[in-house]
């Protein structure tokens, strides 16, 4: 027996919690955007870090809330998955682990998007797998080469030149 999601979802209790992970997952990315330029080690900045942490911690309490929630309708089970699978992939150490949990999110979205879901459901899956790859992208993001770049922004290629000369 096939089972299919019902079309007059009304706002549930998971629901509402999902939409305030994402909008505090959106927002610890954005602060996470702003740590990648320079001046994030002056002192003068270290607020930002600071800022950066707690939407990171607030995400992660988010996600807990969501997956504590009773799942009334079927689509708060795929709701609770997808927060677990956030907060599986905020807390893994290795980059390896962290490309599994974004595969596993992203097949949690393409599953979801076979069933007859709400257009809120779908849209709310898709942006937290849109999420998940980006958290995974920033990440990704090489590190500038010391040996090319230092601190100056200038390009230590010059032999036998001090850069801070």
């Amino acid at each position: 027996m096939i089972c299919t999601m019902k079309t007059d979802f009304s706002l549930s209790p998971t629901f509402s919690t999902f939409v305030a992970l994402i909008s505090a997952l959106s927002a610890a990315l954005d602060h996470e955007r702003g740590l990648s330029s320079d001046g994030c080690f002056d002192p003068a900045f270290q607020h930002w870090g600071e800022e950066a942490e707690s939407a990171w911690a607030e995400t992660r309490r988010q996600a807990d809330a969501v997956m504590a929630c009773s799942a009334n309708e079927p689509e708060d089970h795929l709701l609770q998955r997808m927060a677990w699978l956030i907060r599986l992939v905020l807390d893994v150490d290795n980059p390896d682990h962290l490309s599994c949990g974004q595969e596993v999110a992203a097949r949690h979205v393409r599953l979801a998007r076979a069933m007859s879901l709400t257009p809120d459901i779908a849209a709310l899956l898709h942006e937290a797998g849109a999420l998940v790859d980006e958290i995974a992208l920033q990440v990704s993001e090489p590190e500038p080469d010391p040996d090319v770049i230092d601190d100056t922004a200038l390009h230590a290629d010059m032999p036998g030149v001090p850069v801070f000369a």
